[in-house]
């Protein structure tokens, strides 16, 4: 007769000490914001990114005069308190679009070039070494690929679309179509207008997928910690419109091939970042690199953008805050997203983009987002500073919402009806 084996009881905290500990764990992220941004004197008066890739930039970086970028910086910070939940403020919008067509007409002005895509950096990794990697691209964070690196992973080596589907085919996710987002089962994707991101449902249920990927073998190259990984699966004519967040991100290309755009985070204003996602993450009124009316935004066509295709066994670094957009380019693609750690050990996201982390981290909307997030991992009993990481799930509805506009025209929800109503805020 088979004998039952005993299993550990998961810990419940009391509710009060739940509150308590959740209170104090964003007491400590609310003091480190105000001391790294000294009282917000830092994001308004210094550059956005606080720690520019000069060695890798072939370009020229656009500029525009001191004030003007002040200004610019205001009208956001005023937006995000002003604004209602659809992202509208009449009198804050109606102010910056009165004063955007002079920051166009500075640019077109003072650029004689349109800016052209380079080709993202690419480190030897075979030749190098994890030191060498965290000195040139996580000190001074940047994205860029490692070709290869995966290749010889057992993901790499026997996942593919069907053997995924197959197997976690009857795994909850949250799915992505046309016309919305909705619960369904992994074989849903099946459906070539069905999209499936953000799916960590499929790791929880067989945690032999991680062991699959060695994730591990990466840590000495970010020294931070992997918290969780989620799937990407689907199909061609799905991907990803121009959006940031806060977060590490290790992207292994198990199957297929992607089309990644980055932009720096320090040309942020070029790309008229819709301020209403909330949280810490960011979409932008641009959209798609390859459907932008660059008639209407004037600012882009001088934008200058990294580009890289991935292939099966690539793992591409995405720094937070680095603006990207995502293009499928075969008939099916498998890729999954490990995140790491940021907050235990380090504060390196809020120099990256010294504005978008003030104005994340002091959303209305924040606080709230975030004292049910830790409110659950207290509660499930899990060490929420470790955890951490996952307080910028934010990304996850961003990246999954953003499907939809390859097919329908309905990049993220509300920021699509601004775009089709020719706006700019």
């Amino acid at each position: 007769m088979a004998t039952a084996v005993a299993q550990s009881p998961i810990r419940v905290l009391p509710r009060r000490r739940k509150i308590f500990r959740t209170c104090v764990v964003m007491a400590i992220l609310y003091t480190r914001s105000l001391i790294a941004s000294l009282f917000f004197i830092r994001p308004f008066l210094l550059r956005i990114n606080g720690k520019p890739c000069l060695r890798e930039r072939t370009y020229r970086v656009p500029s525009i005069p001191f004030f003007m970028m002040l200004r610019l910086k205001w009208l956001w910070f005023r937006g995000i308190w002003s604004a209602d939940a659809e992202g509208h403020e009449p009198k804050i919008e109606e102010k910056f679009n009165r004063f955007i067509p002079k920051v166009e007409e500075y640019v077109e002005t003072h650029c004689k070039e349109k800016a052209k895509d380079v080709p993202l950096p690419e480190y030897d990794w075979q030749n190098g070494n994890p030191e060498e990697f965290y000195e040139k691209y996580v000190k001074t964070p940047q994205p860029v690929v490692l070709r290869g690196f995966a290749l010889q992973t057992e993901a790499v080596k026997k996942w593919g679309f069907d053997y995924i589907v197959d197997k976690c085919a009857e795994v909850e996710v949250n799915l992505t179509s046309a016309d919305n987002d909705f619960p369904g089962k992994l074989k849903e994707v099946r459906d070539p207008k069905i999209y499936c991101a953000n799916a960590d449902a499929p790791f929880k249920a067989f945690p032999e997928l991680a062991e699959d990927l060695s994730v591990p073998k990466l840590q000495p190259y970010l020294k931070k910690r992997n918290t969780w990984n989620q799937f990407f699966i689907g199909q061609k004519a799905t991907g990803s419109g121009y959006h940031c967040a806060g977060i590490w991100n290790f992207f292994f290309m198990v199957e297929g091939q992607k089309k990644w755009t980055f932009v720096d985070p320090e040309l942020t204003w070029m790309l008229y970042p819709s301020m209403i996602t909330g949280a810490l993450a960011y979409g932008s009124l641009v959209s798609f690199p390859d459907r932008a009316d660059l008639s209407y935004y004037r600012l882009y066509k001088y934008c200058p953008r990294f580009w890289v295709v991935l292939n099966p066994g690539d793992v591409l670094l995405n720094p937070p805050w680095w603006w990207h957009a995502v293009d499928n380019l075969t008939p099916t693609s498998v890729a999954v997203a490990t995140r790491w750690d940021a907050f235990k050990g380090d504060f390196s996201f809020y120099e990256i983009n010294r504005t978008l982390s003030m104005l994340a981290i002091f959303n209305p909307r924040f606080p709230r987002f975030l004292f049910n997030y830790l409110m659950t991992n207290v509660g499930k009993g899990r060490h929420v500073v470790q955890a951490g990481g996952g307080a910028f799930e934010e990304d996850d509805m961003v990246e999954k919402t953003n499907q939809k506009g390859r097919m329908a025209n309905s990049y993220h929800g509300k920021i699509v009806r601004k775009v089709q109503l020719r706006r700019k805020w």
